[in-house]
């Protein structure tokens, strides 16, 4: 955690609507950079707490997620195929 960082830009409206999604309520979601669900049912809403990572460092972009909730495991899967992801890498 970087407690000392703050983007005062930054909203997190999706998060804040979401609160039942979340599994860490310090732990915000980004909406500039936030993943929108595309693929799947309607009635689960486009929100998953993930954003994406670029920076003109990395050669490569990537997601940062939290570990699926019980009831959010349907949507980490639509975000898996919708992205074509080939890697997951889960640090506990």
């Amino acid at each position: 955690r970087l407690d000392n960082f703050y983007d005062t830009t930054a909203t997190y409206e999706a998060f804040r609507a979401n609160m039942v999604k979340n599994r860490y309520s310090d732990v915000v979601c980004t909406d500039s950079t936030r993943v929108k669900l595309k693929l799947g049912e309607k009635e689960f809403g486009d929100y998953i707490h993930a954003n994406f990572v670029n920076s003109p460092l990395l050669t490569t972009k990537f997601i940062c997620t939290q570990g699926p909730l019980q009831s959010t495991i349907h949507d980490f899967w639509r975000m898996i195929f919708q992205e074509r992801i080939e890697n997951v890498l889960m640090l506990c």
